[in-house]
């Protein structure tokens, strides 16, 4: 059964609970971003989606971008996103808004720089040591088809260290992140569908409701240590990871019912933020260094390009890699900025209206959803100089160098971009450079084949390679 669309934006007729799901082929794992690429060519630069019964208009234009991004009296927290995360991480950045955003973000934001994250260089490499030895210890000429689940076991265990000082590997805590997170992944996807469903998901799932239960109860006993560490010791000798970090930040929830102005997070807020944190950090940077591990393979060029660049500053498998080291390397940048701008990790960025608007004849009514499409913005002909639907890093030194604001939107822009975006910059770079300081990336044939499966982010379908491990 279809419904009429909405007003006189166009789309396609949506189906009674589904909305656009079903019949685009979303729910059978279809990535969004293709959907969006093929509507905007059917429909132009906008036209109205539907995530089962949620309405969305989706606008595709850098300046559509620049004017809903900088104006954020007008567009705020969409509403999508507030009902999906909020079921999952009530208490997060990510599903709150107003003066305890503000309260939030005044705890967070500074944890999340990179000055916080730096002393986890050595930790990260150390991770990323333990996984090229591990592809060591296969056989030789061995084809890598696994590549996708360990960079995200290597990245789970690295965002486990920084946030709780804990080496997630064998463990019964990876268990419990993966289950959380594979829950939590069907759920965002399923972020259109009735908040009820959403909410009867979640309470039935026993997965869910163990993992959850386990992830509380560690990061209330790291909470109870660093409390009784600081109690006898002052603030000297604190352990370093994310969740002690921000103990002193601590308050009780009848301090900030009594007090909107106290500043401080309760421990049920601590908890979703740094949970949030996990998985925000894990998931898009595990994607992204999928896609540079394929990309490499496809782009033997590139890969030798940044070996070169290495080598030009004397970094070879004997250095030790310091944060200053690691940011003269300009090349690598130039690959990270195309990784971003052409996998397709992100599909859009969304808001909702605070007042009533228009924009380009559109009338915004107050609490419509907006959405711009990330992917088609990152691969229009009006934005770049060059081609943008081929992988050229050279475009950041050359046309593309001073590309305009509001063109690379994988970390989002205005307020609510992610917080997150200094470390996974930092880590992506370090993770980079080290596994290229010790291997080349060789194409796998047929079984490499790209392909594109849509969870939180966008993984590679089919990805197997080659590996040769440099000597010198």
């Amino acid at each position: 059964m279809k419904l009429a669309l909405k007003g006189p934006v166009p789309g396609l007729q949506p189906q009674f609970f589904f909305g656009n799901l079903l019949q685009t082929g979303i729910l059978s794992g279809k990535p969004l971003f293709q959907v969006w690429s093929a509507f905007q060519q059917k429909y132009g630069d906008v036209f109205q989606w539907y995530f089962g019964q949620q309405r969305v208009l989706l606008f595709n234009r850098i300046e559509h971008a620049q004017y809903i991004l900088g104006n954020r009296q007008l567009y705020d927290l969409s509403v999508l996103t507030e009902k999906t995360f909020g079921l999952l991480f009530p208490r997060s950045l990510l599903a709150i808004k107003g003066s305890m955003w503000k309260r939030h973000a005044r705890v967070m934001l500074p944890m999340l720089k990179k000055a916080k994250i730096v002393p986890y260089l050595q930790t990260i490499v150390d991770c990323i040591d333990n996984l090229i030895q591990k592809w060591r210890d296969e056989s030789q000429n061995h084809l890598y088809t696994n590549i996708v689940n360990d960079a995200q076991d290597s990245l789970l265990n690295v965002i486990g260290i920084i946030a709780f000082d804990y080496d997630l590997k064998n463990s019964t805590m990876v268990h419990a992140f993966n289950d959380v997170i594979s829950v939590s992944t069907t759920l965002i996807l399923l972020g259109g569908l009735p908040e009820f469903m959403g909410r009867l998901y979640l309470r039935f799932n026993s997965k869910y409701q163990r993992g959850l239960q386990l992830l509380r109860q560690h990061i209330n006993d790291i909470i109870k240590q660093e409390q009784q560490r600081i109690k006898n010791n002052g603030t000297e000798n604190r352990r370093k990871n994310l969740v002690s970090l921000l103990v002193s930040s601590l308050v009780e929830d009848n301090e900030i019912l009594n007090d909107d102005s106290k500043q401080g997070l309760t421990r049920d807020e601590l908890f979703d933020e740094v949970f949030l944190s996990v998985l925000g950090g894990f998931e898009t940077s595990a994607t992204t260094i999928s896609w540079f591990i394929y990309y490499m393979s496809k782009y033997p060029d590139i890969q030798q390009r940044i070996k070169q660049e290495l080598r030009s500053k004397n970094i070879t498998q004997y250095t030790v890699l310091t944060s200053e080291l690691v940011d003269e390397l300009v090349y690598v940048d130039c690959v990270m900025k195309e990784l971003f701008r052409f996998a397709p990790v992100q599909p859009g960025v969304g808001r909702s209206a605070q007042e009533d608007d228009e924009i380009d004849g559109i009338k915004i009514k107050r609490g419509d959803v907006v959405l711009i499409g990330t992917h088609n913005i990152h691969h229009d002909k009006r934005v770049w100089s060059l081609d943008p639907d081929k992988f050229i890093p050279e475009r950041f030194l050359q046309e593309d160098k001073t590309y305009p604001p509001y063109a690379m939107l994988l970390f989002g822009a205005g307020h609510r971009a992610c917080a997150g975006q200094d470390l996974a910059r930092f880590e992506l770079k370090l993770i980079i450079v080290r596994l290229m300081q010790f291997v080349t990336f060789i194409d796998g044939g047929k079984d490499n084949s790209g392909g594109y499966l849509q969870r939180i982010t966008v993984i590679p379908k089919h990805l197997a390679v080659y590996m040769k491990f440099d000597t010198t």
